[in-house]
């Protein structure tokens, strides 16, 4: 028995000389293609504090040029009806009005959308849907702000054409941008920027030619 146990430890010894070490490796050895064990553990990069939250501001920005086009078909149906060279009936004040009521009803509407089906779908933690509203909320104002600047200082006479260029330039940014960062060149993003804009204002006018105005 204490044979048979000496020959079974030099068989485990001699094994074992064959194994790279921690840490190391024989070149020549049989584990020489094998990976170096180490006791370092590398932990995952910690997402910056204070960086930008990528999903929020596609939700800001998919609201924005969500409103962009619904406050477009609105002006549109204000233009279409207009006489040549007469004011709109709707104008400065009431502009502004109908701009942001057009925005608060399709936004309170998204969202309240977004939370039902997001409540029954989706769990993202205790605050996620708020972070998501506020993100919406904000893009959604950030187009309304921008659509008022005519009505406030334009004339009345052309505070709705003006207002009607402003989410044409909105949607045209958005998809210039887009295309920058997709890495096109200035040239051909400028190209997707007026496509995105001439496609948003035939949305628009689809909008309201299948909504009968």
């Amino acid at each position: 028995m204490r044979g048979i146990a000496c020959s079974a430890k030099s068989a485990w010894s001699a094994m074992a000389a064959t194994l790279p070490s921690r840490g190391h490796r024989d070149p020549d050895g049989p584990g020489r293609n094998l990976p170096a064990v180490t006791d370092a553990i590398t932990a995952p990069d910690a997402p910056p504090k204070w960086g930008v939250d990528h999903h929020l501001l596609h939700e800001a920005a998919t609201m924005a040029l969500y409103v962009a086009i619904v406050v477009e078909a609105a002006l549109l149906t204000l233009w279409v009806n207009q006489d040549p060279g007469e004011r709109s009936a709707v104008h400065g004040v009431h502009l502004v009005a109908l701009i942001w009521g057009t925005t608060i009803g399709l936004t309170v509407a998204h969202i309240f959308a977004f939370r039902l089906a997001g409540r029954a779908f989706i769990y993202e933690g205790a605050n996620s849907h708020g972070r998501v509203a506020g993100a919406q909320l904000l893009g959604a104002a950030a187009v309304a702000v921008l659509c008022s600047i005519p009505g406030l200082f334009a004339s009345d006479t052309n505070d709705l054409p003006f207002s009607l260029f402003v989410p044409e330039i909105i949607i045209g940014v958005a998809g210039y941008w887009t295309a920058r960062t997709s890495g096109s060149s200035k040239v051909w993003a400028l190209a997707i920027g007026v496509g995105a804009a001439v496609l948003g204002l035939l949305i628009a006018v689809a909008k309201n030619v299948l909504a009968g105005h």
